[in-house]
Parts: structure tokens; C-alpha cells; sequence
């Protein structure tokens, strides 16, 4: 199969799953009952709530109600929040940059660690020590995110006071920040393109403890996927001719396990998007990170279901997004990953 039609079928699967998902998140968030009623029931009248039913056209038809939201959806609109009324998509790009630089910092630690431990388990495969980092990792693994964050958090911020409590940055680096350009609302990036290094060291230490808390996760479930991909490679006959032929170099190595094992990471990253997006809602609470995350967990404790919809649309475009992206790359790295597609 061409890399072109791989990718224009997988176009075609991403946008129907876009389509499933939100009209899941749209009947469910249906079946909880009137969003409005749920949030301010005790707070105000009946009549209050019976007047912002009717403006917020909660009392039409479910059918007329799910073909509006397809096309403010389609439109970019993901509506208004219940309690407020402030517009949800415009709270989810001021909560977007601290999300996308926390994920893209766990990805980047978990490869870094996952890697090299994947493979020199698979080279030492049968031997006390990969089996040993093989146990760990499956134990890691099954560990909940949450409770290894608030460990985390515990030991080296309470009992060991090495890194900050909370946020992504101390208020002198914001205030810093904030009299210098640019200011995307991407910190890592605003303080590497105006050349404040001591804003960008604060961030990382800040960033440090919910990082490893999600990316260790992580690590554990790529660490299995390159170890067993290297060990394919390395007891396929194809490989142990090439060897032969080759020599047991750098080049070899390169070219036959290294891409494999390469694609396999990618991939994974797909496939565990959304427990890393789960594993993130989690952390960005317990570290007070005000990404998707940390806004989702506050619109379910005060009840906003209507931004609650929004965030969960959001993520479930990003999971599908990432997971488009990663096949792709991964199928123009290797094509046997085209076959995964018919």
C-alpha cells in the first residue's frame, strides 16, 4: 500500500471517529439529565432555571438540539459555559499551552528513557538483570498515575523539599515573562526565544516532579514494546543474514533495529495517548497545572457539564489526532505498518 492512500484512508477513519465521538459525548451528556437543572439546582428558582433551559434551547427536540451542536462544532463553537456563559472554546486555548508542553515534555522523557533500557533488555534477554527491569516495568506500569503523583509530591516537596509545590513557574519568573515578548502563553518557548534561561531553568524544575510521575508510566509500557520488537529483529533469519553479510556494526544495527524499534515507540505513543492524556488530568490537578486537565476536574466539581462536553470533545480530537499523526510517521519509517490498514 503507497504512503498516500495509507495516509488518506487513515484521514478518512480519523474524521469518522471524530464524528462517533462527539455524538457519544453529546447522548451521554444527554442522559445525565438537563446540564443546567444539575448545576444550579439549590442555587436559584425554578423559574430561573426553566427561563435559561428555554434560552439555551435545552427544551427542543433531542434531534434539533444534536444537528445545532454538529454545526457549532463544525463552525469551532463549542458553546457556553452553564455557570458563566463564557464562551468554552476560548477557556480551552488559555488552558491548551500548558497541556501541549506537559505532553510534549512526558513523550520526550519516556522515549529518552525508554529506548536505550528497551534495548539493552533485549539484548541481555533470559538474564537476571532484563528480567528484572522486564518485572519493573510491568509493575511500574500497573501503578495508578494518581497515587504516583501524590507520592511524588509527598516525598520531594514535603519530606524532601527539592522542588516547587505547585504551578509551572514562581511569580517572579511570570512577572518577568510577562514584560518580555513573546508571550504565547507557551512558557517553555517564551522564555527560550527572549533568552531568560533562569525562567527557563525554573520551569523545568518546576515541571520536573509531575513529568516523571506520567512519563515513568509511560516508559514502562514502551520499554515491553521495544524490548519485544528487538528481540524479533534480533531472532529473525533475515537479520542474522544481514549480520553475517554486514558485520554486527553500528549501520546494521541502525537500519534493522533501530527503525523498528524506532516505529514501535511512535506508535506507542498512539495507542497510550489517552491513558498519558488520563495520567495528565491527574497530575496537572495534583500539581496545580492549569491545562485541559486541571479545568476538566473543575468543571465536574462545580457541575458545568456543558464545558465538561467541551474539554472531553477537545481531548478526544487530540487523542485522534495523535494517533493519526503517529501512524503516519511510523508507516513512513517502516511500511510494514501499512499493513495495519486495508
Amino acid at each position: 500500500m503507497s504512503l498516500l492512500r495509507y495516509a488518506i484512508l487513515r484521514l478518512i477513519s480519523g474524521a469518522l471517529l471524530i464524528v462517533a465521538s462527539a455524538t457519544a459525548i453529546f447522548l451521554l451528556m444527554r442522559l445525565l439529565g438537563n446540564p443546567i437543572a444539575i448545576a444550579l439546582a439549590g442555587r436559584v428558582s425554578e423559574e430561573e432555571i426553566a427561563l435559561r433551559t428555554e434560552a439555551a434551547g435545552l427544551n427542543r427536540p433531542l434531534q434539533v438540539q444534536f444537528f445545532e451542536y454538529i454545526g457549532k462544532l463544525l463552525g469551532g463553537s463549542l458553546g457556553q459555559t452553564t455557570l458563566s456563559s463564557q464562551d468554552v472554546e476560548l477557556l480551552l486555548w488559555e488552558a491548551l499551552p500548558a497541556s501541549l508542553e506537559f505532553g510534549f515534555l512526558v513523550l520526550l522523557f519516556a522515549a529518552v528513557i525508554s529506548t536505550p533500557i528497551g534495548f539493552y533488555a533485549a539484548h541481555n534477554a533470559g538474564r537476571l538483570r532484563s528480567e528484572s527491569l522486564r518485572v519493573s516495568a510491568i509493575v511500574l506500569y500497573a501503578t495508578p498515575i494518581f497515587l504516583f503523583a501524590v507520592l511524588l509530591k509527598i516525598v520531594f516537596t514535603v519530606w524532601i523539599p527539592l522542588f516547587p509545590v505547585a504551578g509551572r513557574l514562581s511569580v517572579n519568573s511570570q512577572i518577568a515573562l510577562q514584560t518580555q515578548s513573546p508571550n504565547t502563553g507557551f512558557i517553555f518557548f517564551d522564555a527560550l526565544a527572549s533568552g531568560n534561561w533562569l525562567a527557563v531553568a525554573d520551569y523545568l524544575i518546576h515541571m520536573a516532579l509531575p513529568v516523571v510521575a506520567v512519563g515513568l508510566v509511560l516508559s514502562a509500557s514502551l520499554i515491553r514494546a521495544v524490548r519485544v520488537t528487538v528481540l524479533e529483529q534480533l531472532t529473525s533469519d533475515w537479520y542474522l543474514e544481514t549480520r553475517n553479510k554486514f558485520g554486527d556494526n553500528r549501520q546494521t544495527a541502525t537500519t534493522h533495529l533501530f527503525r523498528p524499534a524506532l516505529a514501535t515507540i511512535i506508535t506507542s505513543f498512539g495507542t497510550q495517548a489517552i491513558v498519558v492524556l488520563t495520567g495528565m488530568v491527574f497530575a496537572e490537578k495534583v500539581f496545580e497545572i492549569r491545562g485541559l486537565g486541571y479545568l476538566l476536574t473543575e468543571a465536574v466539581l462545580s457541575r458545568d457539564y456543558n464545558l465538561v462536553q467541551g474539554i472531553v470533545v477537545a481531548i478526544a480530537l487530540i487523542v485522534i489526532a495523535i494517533n493519526l499523526v503517529t501512524d503516519l510517521i511510523a508507516a513512513a519509517i517502516d511500511p510494514r505498518f501499512r499493513k495495519l490498514v486495508r
